[in-house]
């Protein structure tokens, strides 16, 4: 456990400080053999008044005079990221086709080095390298009618007259210093993307959000533990809180702590481009956040603590590969984090990053649909006898409460995963903001709707927890169940 913990340790601090800043990068490319590399670090956004500043060290190509290759550097503008994926198609599906073709050919002198232009009927700046120099820079800030999304990208142009394919043998070599600025509507310097600015105090919102929403849950299950007036959500008797109302108060403190951490972690990054320690701790609290996030959700869905005082073998198989999905999963996050847009490895880690986060959340629902069938599946089999004590209709209760809970689950997958990234390509480079305010609020939402609906709640209106110590559970499929906490669905 000591090593484990160590690992840990220096992996999280690996990631705080190599990849803590989105604004002051460097990128190293080594042997690459691919003719078009982009975008080259994650696409930034410039105001007016912006500036930006790129210098290349240690460049050198395979390329000879017989492939008539032409290396250049190009920064161009697009409304969104989808236009510059339609580009980089035509480019990669077409090898003769130039990113930079109509800057170079404007007259300039093709064996100059690390000439810097920008073109009329072009939206960007470029840099050839043509001939290999150390030291070629690029600076420029951005003037009325210049600001915009700029991808920076690398690519080996052929000459107009050579036919053929890119020998596979023609690689590349070279060190990026990038450096992104842009300035406040007070004139203060920001190392953020235009879309990213309103990130500190957005972040600082939802912590304040999270704070107080935790504040009211923690106060509540405190007075209902110690038996005070004014603790009870109604329903007649007193209160029962269990570990799972535990378990939830940890997930809501965490939440506010890394939201607080994230927005500390851009703040520094605004006012300095760097952010190593809170990064660390940012990551940190998303990892331990997040899974115990995904244990509640098992949890509940299980039926765990309010039904069952042991988990079934199926279930705790199911929390145990959830558990090691989410750690592969925040390991795909920290080399995705070390790794720079661009290179080889990061479109990799990106889809081995959506890959398990699909499956962590579709494991989620597992459990959920077992207690929903057993559920059924009980009230089947009472429903075969005379039916006086109305055990059918508190059977029924159940499965809609947990149904409620599936839709809920369902909702909340698709608003995050799916709904949100629809909405994000719509946004322009300045509202990209909102997609982070829209996640935010969705966990929000959620969390509040999850509890209302397993809020502490008179005890009668649960299923009789055994107390005893040999680890015995009730089944649900096997016993008759008291009524329980679904009959204050009523209520909601």
């Amino acid at each position: 456990m000591k090593v484990t913990t160590r690992t840990w340790f220096l992996l999280l601090s690996l990631l705080g400080f190599l990849r803590a800043s989105c604004a002051k990068n460097s990128v190293v490319v080594t042997d690459d053999s691919r003719y078009f590399i982009g975008p080259i670090d994650a696409p930034f956004g410039f105001r007016m008044g912006g500036e930006f500043s790129l210098i290349v060290d240690d460049f050198s190509s395979t390329a000879k005079e017989k492939h008539h290759l032409h290396p250049g550097i190009l920064v161009k503008r697009f409304k969104t990221e989808s236009d510059f994926s339609k580009f980089k198609d035509e480019i990669l599906s077409n090898p003769s086709e130039c990113s930079f073709r109509n800057f170079y050919e404007r007259g300039e002198n093709e064996t100059d080095v690390g000439f810097a232009t920008t073109a009329d009927q072009e939206d960007g700046l470029f840099m050839s390298l043509k001939v290999s120099k150390d030291g070629v820079q690029i600076k420029h800030k951005f003037g009325k009618g210049e600001k915009g999304l700029y991808f920076l990208m690398y690519q080996l142009c052929r000459s107009k007259n050579a036919k053929g394919f890119i020998p596979k043998e023609v690689r590349s070599t070279f060190t990026l210093h990038l450096t992104h600025k842009n300035y406040d509507r007070l004139g203060k310097p920001s190392y953020l993307t235009a879309g990213d600015m309103p990130l500190p105090h957005l972040f600082l919102f939802f912590t304040f959000s999270y704070g107080i929403l935790a504040f009211f849950w923690l106060k509540n299950t405190r007075n209902m533990v110690r038996g005070e007036e004014g603790s009870s959500y109604g329903g007649g008797g007193r209160p029962t809180v269990y570990a799972i109302h535990h378990l939830m108060s940890c997930v809501l403190v965490l939440k506010t702590i890394s939201m607080f951490f994230e927005s500390v972690r851009y703040h520094f990054i605004r006012i300095s481009g760097h952010a190593a320690v809170w990064s660390t701790l940012y990551y940190f609290t998303v990892f331990v956040g997040g899974a115990l996030l995904f244990t509640v959700l098992l949890l509940l869905g299980s039926g765990w603590s309010f039904f069952k005082s042991v988990l079934k073998p199926r279930e705790k198989i199911i929390i145990l590969v959830v558990l090691v999905l989410q750690v592969i999963n925040n390991m795909a996050l920290i080399f995705l984090s070390v790794e720079t847009e661009g290179e080889r490895f990061y479109n990799y880690g990106r889809t081995i990053l959506h890959l398990f986060d699909i499956l962590c959340c579709s494991a989620v629902l597992v459990p959920i649909v077992w207690q929903i069938n057993a559920l059924e599946k009980a009230a089947e089999a009472e429903g075969g006898d005379n039916d006086t004590t109305g055990e059918v209709a508190q059977a029924l209760k159940k499965a809609q409460l947990f149904r409620s809970f599936y839709l809920l689950v369902v909702g909340y997958i698709y608003f995050t995963r799916v709904g949100v990234f629809i909405f994000a390509a719509a946004l322009t480079y300045e509202h990209t903001w909102m997609r982070y305010c829209f996640t935010e609020l969705g966990t929000l939402t959620f969390f509040c709707a999850v509890g209302i609906k397993f809020r502490p709640i008179s005890e009668q209106f649960y299923s009789q927890v055994p107390n005893d110590d040999m680890g015995l559970s009730m089944d649900v499929d096997d016993k008759k169940e008291p009524p329980s906490i679904e009959m204050a669905s009523d209520q909601i």
